[in-house]
């Protein structure tokens, strides 16, 4: 197997949607600047034969990396991702706001209000998470909280959080033709 800068590293974003397409797009952007490549329910445009649920635990089943997003919503999609991630044992970045983001980002319902209670309590026991209460802020730590992962911790993981399977090599190399290979007088722009 080849180093482990030619593997494509799959990051997993998980969040409720609707209320987070800035902060979704903001971290998408984040994993393609570091060298990464997303896997969230927005790059999915098109239709397949599964509910959303078993897409989106395929999604991270192919992850070597676990984003979650969490405010005052309680998603229990987001929560099976989580679990799923859990399940697998690959790393989790949680970036959690306990500031009301906007307007849908408001539970009305008393039991989800204490589910997403325990599960902010359960992370920020679990692992050191990351605040915000603005865009502008979460952009900043989900970037730096990329890169850090991927320069230091990246290191204590095993390569086998990546199923065989999944790896997905990538090179800068361009593969030579076979010997003998002929350009056609057209394409060297003779006449």
């Amino acid at each position: 197997m080849s180093s482990m800068s030619s593997i494509r590293l799959n990051v997993v974003i998980s969040s409720i949607f609707n209320e987070f397409v800035e902060y979704r797009g903001v971290v998408i952007d984040a994993i393609w600047r570091c060298d990464m490549y997303p896997l969230a329910m927005e790059r999915l445009d098109f239709a397949m034969p599964i509910s959303k649920i078993e897409s989106s635990l395929n999604m991270i089943d192919n992850a070597a990396l676990y984003v979650g997003i969490f405010s005052q919503r309680y998603g229990e999609i987001t929560f099976k991702e989580y679990e799923r991630a859990v399940e697998r044992g690959i790393p989790v970045l949680a970036f959690i706001s306990d500031d009301t983001l906007n307007e849908g980002d408001v539970e009305l319902d008393h039991e989800k209000q204490v589910s997403m209670a325990e599960l902010k309590s359960t992370l920020r026991r679990k692992y050191v998470v990351a605040t915000f209460s603005s865009l502008e802020e979460f952009q900043k730590k989900a970037f730096a909280s990329l890169i850090n992962w991927k320069i230091v911790y990246l290191q204590e993981y095993p390569l086998e959080i990546i199923p065989e399977n999944k790896r997905r090599l990538i090179t800068s190399e361009i593969p030579r033709p076979n010997v003998p290979y002929y350009h056609h007088q057209y394409s060297l722009g003779f006449r």
